[in-house]
C-alpha cells in the first residue's frame, strides 16, 4: 500500500507539472504569435500598481521544529508563518487580439513579505527546585524587493459591463532577504521551588540571507473588471499567485547565529543542525501572493 501511494503521489505530482508546462508554453506562443500579428491588434500601454498579502512559507520548517520540540524536552517549541503586506509599481503592455482576448505583459517593483512567530518554553530544575524556567518567542520578519514579470491571457466576458478572466505565468527576480528577529524573552528564577525574580527582555536581531535563490515563478489566475470610459482603461482586478518553485532562506552571519534564539533556523548552522537531527532538508520555501491590481491606460494605438 505505501508504494502504491507513493506512486500515486509521484504520478500526480507529475502529471501537475506538465500540465504547468503546457499552460505555460500555450501563454507564450499566445504572446509571440500576437508579436507578430500587430496590424490586427491594438497596442495598449499604461501604469500599474497592486496591494495585498504575502506569505513565504515552509511546511518542512514547521515539521521540524515540532520534532526537535520533542526531542529536546522543550515545551510549545513550535512555528507558524503568517501573511504579511506584499505591494509593487510597474507598467504593462497589452495587445487586443479580439473583442474579447487581450495578450499582454506587465514589470512591476514588488516588496514582498511574510513573518514566522515562533514559540519556545523551557524550563531547568535541580533536585532542590533551583533553575529557571524560560519562554522565547520571536516575531522573525523576512523583507526583499523583487522584480515581477507577470505573462498573461486576459479574456473579456462581455463588452458593456467588460468583466474578465485573467491568468498567466509570472517569472520573478529576486533580492537576497533580510532577515529581521524580533525576540522576547521572559526567565523566571527559582530557589527550592518558590519563584525567586524574573525579568523581561526584548533584542532585535538583524542579518541578510545569502543562500537564498534569486529567481522564482508562479502561475496565477484572478477576475476582474473594466471601469473605463471615454477610450481609456482602468482595470481593477484581484489574484492569486500559485508558487511554482521553492528556495531555502539562510545565513551565514555568525553574529546572528550566537545571539538569536529562535532565529537560529535560519541560520546555515541551524539548517544543518535540523537535518542531522530531523532528516529534513529545509529547501522548500515557496512564495505565494494575493493581490488588488489598478491599472490605467496611458497610450494607445
Amino acid at each position: 500500500m505505501p508504494n502504491l501511494i507513493a506512486a500515486f503521489t509521484f504520478e500526480t505530482k507529475n502529471q501537475f507539472l506538465t500540465k504547468v508546462k503546457i499552460f505555460s508554453l500555450i501563454i507564450l506562443s499566445c504572446l509571440v504569435l500576437g508579436a507578430l500579428n500587430v496590424n490586427a491588434q491594438k497596442l495598449t500601454l499604461g501604469a500599474k500598481g497592486n496591494f495585498g498579502f504575502s506569505r513565504v512559507n515552509s511546511k518542512k520548517l514547521k515539521d521540524a521544529i515540532g520534532t526537535i520540540g520533542s526531542q529536546e524536552g522543550y515545551w510549545n517549541y513550535y512555528s507558524e508563518s503568517m501573511f504579511r503586506f506584499t505591494g509593487g509599481l510597474g507598467g504593462f503592455a497589452e495587445y487586443k487580439a479580439s473583442y474579447n482576448l487581450f495578450l499582454g505583459a506587465e514589470l512591476n517593483f514588488q516588496y514582498v513579505g511574510t513573518k514566522y512567530y515562533i514559540n519556545k518554553f523551557f524550563e531547568d530544575f535541580d533536585s532542590l527546585g533551583t533553575g529557571k524556567r524560560q519562554r522565547i518567542t520571536s516575531d522573525l520578519h523576512i523583507r526583499y524587493p523583487s522584480f515581477n514579470i507577470p505573462l498573461y491571457v486576459r479574456f473579456q466576458f462581455t463588452e458593456v459591463k467588460k468583466y474578465y478572466a485573467i491568468g498567466g505565468l509570472s517569472l520573478n527576480i529576486n533580492f537576497n532577504p533580510k532577515i529581521i528577529d524580533k525576540e522576547t524573552v521572559v526567565t523566571d528564577r527559582y530557589v527550592g521551588w518558590s519563584l525567586e525574580n524574573n525579568d523581561l527582555e526584548k533584542i532585535t536581531y538583524k542579518a541578510k540571507a545569502d543562500n537564498f535563490k534569486n529567481f522564482g515563478a508562479q502561475v496565477f489566475v484572478g477576475l476582474g473588471r473594466n471601469f473605463g470610459r471615454y477610450g481609456r482603461d482602468v482595470l481593477v482586478d484581484v489574484r492569486y499567485y500559485f508558487p511554482l518553485t521553492k528556495t531555502q532562506i539562510n545565513t551565514t552571519n555568525q553574529a546572528f547565529l550566537e545571539n538569536s534564539g529562535n532565529g537560529s533556523v535560519f541560520t546555515q548552522t541551524g539548517v544543518e543542525h535540523i537535518n542531522v537531527t530531523t532528516g529534513k532538508n529545509i529547501n522548500d520555501f515557496k512564495a505565494s501572493y494575493f493581490t488588488l491590481n489598478l491599472a490605467i491606460s496611458l497610450y494607445k494605438k
